[in-house]
Order: C-alpha cells, then structure tokens, then sequence
C-alpha cells in the first residue's frame, strides 16, 4: 500500500483489512535492514500464528530474499532462536506493507499487488469530513462487509470466474 505522501491513510487501510479479515487492527512491525534479520522476523512472527502481517512506514528499498520465499511458501524451515535445532512454521498469513513511493527489489514485484493511493492535496492529514470514523463503524458493520465481499466473489464465479485486463 504505497501513497505520494505521509498522512494519506495507508496504515488505516491495512489495519481496516485485518478488522474485516480477523476482527482484530493488525499488528505492525516495520522492516528489518538486512536478510538475517528477516529470517529471524519472519519465523518468529509465523510461529506466533499470525495471519495478518503489516510491515509499516518503508523507509528503504524492500528486498530480501527471505521475504521472497515467504510469501510464495507454505511453510517456512528455520532455526530456532539459541538452540541448535530448526522449527517449521506454517506460512498461511496474508502480508501488507505501507510506505511512501515504495521501491521494490528482488522477486518482490511479480509476488506483490501494489495498491497507490493519492489523496491529491499536499497535507492529507489534514481532511475531514469522512463519511465513517473507520475504527467504530468497521467493527460494528463488519458482518455486512463481510457479507458483500462474499457477494462479490460469488458474482466473479457466477460470471465464469473471467480473467482480468490489469496487469
């Protein structure tokens, strides 16, 4: 989830898919700098039975090939922290990153859906006037949500599941 500028709604938009999805805002972690330190998140978050994760506020070039992996596997082999033996951690998470004007590297961009958001003023922190206060109304309304996604996803394979013309 990539914006033009800081304060357009990135975080709230990742955290409002975790409150549809789970019932819960997503937990956040941001982006360690280096493939080790990847290895030792990723595994550490998966044998917590995560299902939502939310790398937020990319500062750098994402990139790791540990990452890589990760989002194309069902299960994930590494070792254990201080001991001398590996654990598999089930890979069934869905991951979201947040930032402003992302770069990705590696095999990231054909693993990834990029979603650019542009609020189309120079302080979005600033709007107002929203239909919703998201973080009441998502929770109190999410059965319906959920009800019209599903909707949604019936039409698609009603309608012969067509492909898609975006790339």
């Amino acid at each position: 989830i990539d914006a033009t500028r800081p304060g357009t709604g990135k975080s709230l938009l990742a955290e409002t898919v975790a409150l549809i999805a789970t019932g819960r805002k997503a937990t956040m972690m941001t982006a360690p700098y280096d493939d080790n330190e990847w290895r030792k998140r990723i595994a550490s978050t998966l044998a917590e039975g995560a299902t939502i994760i939310t790398i937020d506020n990319i500062k750098a070039r994402l990139q790791s090939a540990s990452l890589d992996s990760a989002l194309t596997s069902h299960t994930v082999k590494e070792r254990i922290l201080g001991e001398s033996r590996n654990g598999v951690y089930a890979q069934r998470a869905t991951w979201m990153a947040t930032g402003n004007n992302i770069q990705v590297g590696g095999d990231l961009p054909r693993r990834c859906y990029w979603i650019r958001m542009d609020a189309h003023t120079a302080k979005p922190w600033t709007r107002g006037g929203f239909k919703h206060d998201l973080e009441t109304w998502v929770p109190a309304h999410r059965g319906e949500l959920i009800a019209a996604l599903l909707t949604l996803v019936r039409a698609w394979y009603d309608a012969g599941q067509p492909p898609t013309r975006v790339p």
